[in-house]
């Protein structure tokens, strides 16, 4: 009587299940609704796989479809001793439904042609191995519910959909979780410069110097504030000369992408102090064109380098009278100073 009514439990729950053709990575909470109105499907076999937990490998449509059914623990097994472990080459989905917390060791070791697993939003524990060897499982989806991963629970090949942050993936209390590369979370943005990080530059004015100026800056990404020793890399251009410069903040460790700002290096101004006054010149009918020596006297006493630095105009400098040279100053410097010579 316990087995036909165990039967009877399973074949129900296939009822429900089961449907479609073609599924993938369904989250195991909407398999109810999806999977209606199969009077006609039987269970291959069927069995227990834990204190409350059942299993029944069902064909349909060309799949292979392992369901597990119940409450709480799976069993956990040693190398290819689970019970379904003879139908492993032809199964194909794994269905694992609301009400199981744990998916035992070895489960589907090295069931090569398993493609689609769909876990269930109460499953709180992989055991090791559980999905070793799965080499067609490309992808694997699981809750944020998730408290521990076993050793080796799923193959470090396979993409990995965490539904939640990297912080709570980084929280899970195994081994395994720390050892897996391809995971994809569900708030990545949090973790992305690019998308929502921000750049607050220490200073609100840089006049040029001769050096690469590398101001202080504050990163954050949604009001975080990142350690520039674990979480991203500076880099600088056109910090030199006068003019825009850029900052750069690219993730690192955590995060990802790239968030920039600019700021402004004001060019040095040229001084009244620092143009000398010129001496009168003696009409020769041609332009007149004294040269002009600048220094500057509060930076450095830097001499600076006509046509380059700077650029000297004249005006009614052929006739005898007062003629005009105006200094202007370009690229690092700037300024406008007139000096007049008869």
């Amino acid at each position: 009587m316990k087995k036909i009514f165990r039967y009877a439990v399973i074949v129900l729950f296939a009822f429900i299940l089961i449907g479609s053709a073609g599924v993938r990575d369904i989250q195991a909470e909407t398999l109810y609704s999806r999977y209606t109105d199969n009077r006609g499907v039987q269970p291959v076999s069927y069995g227990q796989c834990g204190q409350n937990a059942f299993w029944s490998f069902i064909k349909y449509n060309g799949e292979g479809i392992l369901l597990i059914t119940g409450q709480g623990l799976m069993d956990d097994y040693t190398y290819y001793s689970s019970p379904w472990n003879a139908d492993r080459r032809e199964i194909t989905q794994v269905i694992i439904s609301d009400g199981i917390t744990h998916i035992g060791s070895n489960a589907f070791y090295y069931f090569s042609g398993l493609r689609s697993v769909s876990i269930g939003p109460d499953v709180l524990t992989i055991g090791s191995n559980a999905f070793s060897g799965c080499y067609a499982l490309l992808k694997l989806h699981l809750g944020n519910q998730l408290l521990y991963l076993e050793t080796r629970s799923v193959m470090t090949g396979n993409d990995i959909y965490f539904a939640g942050s990297r912080d709570e993936w980084e929280q899970i209390n195994g081994k395994a979780a720390a050892g897996y590369s391809n995971v994809h979370f569900a708030y990545d943005d949090d973790y992305d410069l690019s998308k929502n990080g921000e750049i607050t530059i220490d200073g609100t004015k840089f006049t040029y110097n001769k050096q690469a100026q590398k101001p202080a800056v504050t990163v954050k990404v949604k009001g975080k504030i990142l350690s520039s020793v674990t979480d991203y890399t500076l880099t600088y251009s056109n910090n030199t000369n006068a003019g825009k410069a850029t900052i750069s903040a690219t993730g690192k460790g955590n995060y990802k992408g790239t968030v920039s700002a600019q700021f402004v290096i004001e060019p040095v101004a040229i001084q009244e102090d620092d143009v000398p006054k010129i001496s009168d010149q003696k009409y020769n009918g041609n332009e007149i064109k004294p040269g002009v020596k600048i220094t500057l006297k509060n930076f450095r006493q830097t001499t600076l380098t006509e046509r380059t630095d700077y650029t000297v105009t004249y005006s009614n400098n052929i006739n005898a009278g007062k003629a005009t040279a105006t200094v202007q100053g370009t690229g690092n410097y700037t300024g406008t100073i007139k000096r007049t010579f008869q």
